[in-house]
């Protein structure tokens, strides 16, 4: 992927781990890696500001915020987009799970640009069962949370649910999994990594969201 100074680099990648299979046409390029496990991925870019210079720091995690106001508006800025989504078409809105949370904040503080292929047996190690579904997204030199949400929304776009398909060479497995009515909650965490890039190197952000139940099961209609 070519460097733009004017440009944020975006990725995203949808999957669903500890349960089932995923929508078949979640994206074009999709590749199951075993009966449990599936996962696609696609890349975009998106109109930014320049990029600011940053120093270096840890890890931001927002992914078990402490208790309070800043809590309420930490799992809210996931919270608001993803159930007005839902509410669009009809689904009842997700809550926040903290078991999610803290499984997606440990991963992410990792700063590798992949899904985690032990999602499903950390939740069920912190108490949790039923496995869990991922949307996770990446952002140079900065992604915030709410970016990373629209770009799995802006799917919608892509979805056709008369077919229950993705438009040719497109995906739609972030924005399925965020309405998929069986899905009741949803964990996330957003860190700012200085390695492991998936952009070639630099400062980027990681966004990890762990949903529960997991949707995108191969042949059903997210709703």
């Amino acid at each position: 992927m070519s460097r733009h100074p004017a440009r944020t680099r975006v990725a995203s990648v949808l999957g669903m781990l500890g349960a089932g299979v995923a929508l078949a046409a979640a994206t074009s390029a999709c590749a199951t890696t075993d009966a449990t496990a599936h996962a696609g991925s696609s890349e975009t870019l998106t109109a930014s500001p320049a990029p600011q210079v940053r120093t270096r720091r840890p890890p931001e995690e927002t992914g078990a915020p402490p208790a309070g106001q800043g809590a309420v508006t930490a799992t809210n800025e996931w919270l608001d987009p993803m159930n007005a989504a839902r509410a669009a078409v009809g689904e009842q809105p997700l809550t926040w799970d903290p078991l999610a949370a803290r499984v997606a904040q440990a991963y992410a503080s990792l700063c590798k640009f992949d899904h985690n292929p032990k999602a499903g047996a950390q939740y069920a190690s912190a108490g949790g069962s039923g496995g869990l579904g991922e949307n996770i997204s990446a952002g140079a030199p900065t992604q915030a949370v709410s970016d990373a949400v629209a770009s799995w929304v802006s799917e919608k776009a892509s979805y056709d649910h008369a077919s229950n398909s993705c438009r040719s060479g497109q995906s739609c497995g972030h924005y399925t999994q965020i309405v998929w009515a069986t899905t009741t909650a949803v964990g996330c965490a957003h860190v700012s990594c200085t390695t492991g890039s998936p952009f070639g190197g630099g400062t980027w952000d990681f966004s990890v969201c762990d949903f529960h139940p997991p949707g995108n099961w191969n042949g059903q209609p997210p709703y």
